[in-house]
């Protein structure tokens, strides 16, 4: 009889030991979480039926859960945490990404003596009767996360519990972890399926902790996910683009004054904001929480808005070139850019936040983004100060020039005026000269056309004179304006351009009546052709003249020698006259 005993017990401590040897094991976070899994052989076989799985972690830990699955999304979650009475309580839930796991009762789940607070940690024996949502046939994913803290003390399976502190992922390969009976693998003393009662453990009933080593080799710790992956780059990508890209390329207008720098960096930044939303999209649907909390929905506001943007610079600019100065397009540019990189920031935080991420590199951000707002506001303190000495220069300029710019505005006035009024009077004083009767003394003795045409071109003349004075009168005040309002960077090349547009402005060519000399031809009276009558007339006037000549010297002779004797011709011709 007592041998029977002692071979029997001997059975039950080898198939224990077989038992505890084919369970797989692996601890996570600080090697202190640990979690063990076993099937049956029968199960392993068929592919389905129930799994036994063990999960473990000290009292400093609010909350510690394990899942099956490959991420958050949809898993079937087993969260445990204290219930304030010496014990565990289990709470089945379903993933839903990065929000809190929603409470789901199955009554496919049992929790199995052995549960409870022993030896200062929370332990919880699990069996899941034939768990669809488990892999028996083949390696199955699982995931796990956790909560340092004070314990939660809740009975309630639906407790809120806080956003994890981390996280890990494996793969379990279950046909290498199989026990010989369908019983609790996790007690000292095996019991029959269903004869196993939740509870506080007494001393002695549960197997020891697995070996605080890693894993065992059957679980097969996984990298980081795709999704973390493309969950970390978002991240980088955005904080980049918000705490780095815009402000630096912001500061360069205050800095360096080059807007093509300006829009070329700012250009980048905005490509890579779309890159990282992007990414953002597909992790945030993949997850289920597309739209769903705080950060993806003002991330969806926030680079949507930021889309406005470049239209606004590009209208900004437009104007400034039309006007050397800001207008209501400059100051919506520049507001509405601040504005929208201050809600990346925050956005970027609260991404942090929904993400899980440590404490440590919250604060590595926060002081990031502190730094980099300080710089930005100097920047932008600089670009004040730096306009406003350019303008008192320029003030200091516009004073020195003061004496130049109106005794020449004013002059050039006066020109304008009298230019004026000469053009007025000659313009007047023609038509009076052509207004009188044709015939006035001798005839076309007030008549003179070649007067006419000068006395025209004279006027032609002046009212271009008159045109070009008032352009240039137009301009001195619009060069004025713009003097006052400078917008040029450097002093020198302000100073340059303002002696070359008021030479230009104030170089009037002189207005000469010679100017039409050689342009407009000069009209004279035709000469009337002789008749034969006054052919004649003429050629016996010109007889007369000789012979008066002749008379002239002959007179001249005979008063030097004596007595004139008269010529024939006048004796023969009083002898006619008598006798006719």
């Amino acid at each position: 009889m007592r041998a029977t005993k002692a071979v029997t017990g001997a059975a039950v401590a080898v198939l224990a030991s077989t038992a505890e040897a084919a369970l797989a094991s692996t601890c996570v976070g600080s090697n202190d979480i640990c979690f063990q899994w076993g099937a049956p052989e029968a199960a392993t076989r068929s592919g389905h039926g129930n799994v036994y799985f063990q999960l473990r972690a000290p009292k400093t830990y609010s909350w510690f859960a394990l899942g099956s699955g490959s991420a958050m999304q949809g898993a079937s979650i087993f969260v445990v945490y204290s219930n304030g009475h010496n014990n565990v309580t289990l709470s089945t839930r379903t993933g839903q990404g990065y929000l809190m796991p929603a409470f789901k009762a199955r009554s496919d789940v049992e929790l199995l003596e052995g549960s409870g607070i022993v030896g200062g940690n929370m332990v919880a024996n699990v069996r899941c009767k034939g768990c669809s949502d488990i892999d028996i046939s083949s390696s199955s994913s699982w995931i796990a996360a956790w909560k340092a803290g004070p314990p939660l003390n809740s009975a309630s399976p639906s407790a809120d519990i806080a956003m994890h502190d981390g996280h890990s992922q494996f793969d379990v390969d279950l046909q290498q972890a199989s026990i010989a009976s369908d019983s609790n693998p996790f007690l000292s003393k095996p019991t029959k399926p269903g004869h196993t009662k939740p509870g506080p453990t007494t001393p002695g009933p549960t197997k020891p902790e697995p070996t605080k080593t890693g894993t065992s080799g059957v679980v097969v710790q996984q990298g980081p996910s795709e999704n973390q992956v493309l969950l970390n780059a978002h991240g980088i990508i955005m904080a980049i683009v918000f705490i780095a890209g815009y402000p630096l390329g912001s500061s360069l207008m205050p800095l360096i004054g080059k807007w093509l720098l300006h829009a070329s960096w700012q250009l980048l930044a905005f490509l890579g904001m779309w890159a990282g939303f992007g990414i953002g999209c597909i992790v945030a649907t993949r997850n289920g929480m597309f739209c769903k909390d705080t950060h993806t929905q003002l991330g969806v506001v926030v680079c949507a808005m930021m889309g406005l943007q470049p239209v606004l610079g590009w209208l900004h600019h437009r104007q400034f070139v039309q006007t050397r100065s800001r207008g209501i397009f400059s100051h919506l540019h520049v507001w509405y850019g601040r504005a929208m990189m201050l809600l990346g920031i925050i956005n970027g935080g609260l991404g942090l936040k929904a993400a899980n991420q440590s404490a440590s590199l919250i604060t590595v951000y926060s002081v990031l983004a502190g730094i980099m707002s300080v710089a930005y506001a100097g920047c932008v303190a600089f670009g004040i100060s730096k306009r406003g000495k350019q303008v008192a220069e320029k003030g200091v300029a516009l004073s020195s020039m003061s004496d130049f710019v109106a005794p020449e505005a004013e002059t050039h006035s006066a020109a304008t005026d009298l230019a004026g009024r000469r053009l007025h009077h000659d313009f007047h004083k023609t038509l009076r000269s052509y207004s009188q009767p044709p015939y006035q003394g001798s005839p076309l003795s007030d008549f003179q056309p070649s007067n006419m045409l000068s006395q025209l071109s004279r006027a032609t003349r002046a009212t271009s004179a008159v045109a070009a004075v008032a352009r240039v009168a137009r301009g001195n005040s619009i060069q004025v304006r713009c003097f006052i309002a400078p917008t040029i960077s450097r002093r020198a090349d302000f100073v340059q351009e303002l002696y070359l547009k008021e030479l230009k402005a104030y170089k009037v060519p002189p207005v000469k009546e010679s100017d039409a000399d050689g342009h407009v031809q000069a009209f004279t009276m035709p000469k009337t052709p002789a008749s034969p009558e006054e052919s004649d007339i003429a050629s016996n006037l010109k007889e007369y003249e000789s012979m008066a000549v002749e008379i002239e010297g002959l007179s001249a002779s005979q008063s030097e020698g004596g007595a004139a004797v008269l010529p024939d011709w006048l004796e023969a011709e009083e002898d006619d006259e008598t006798g006719h």
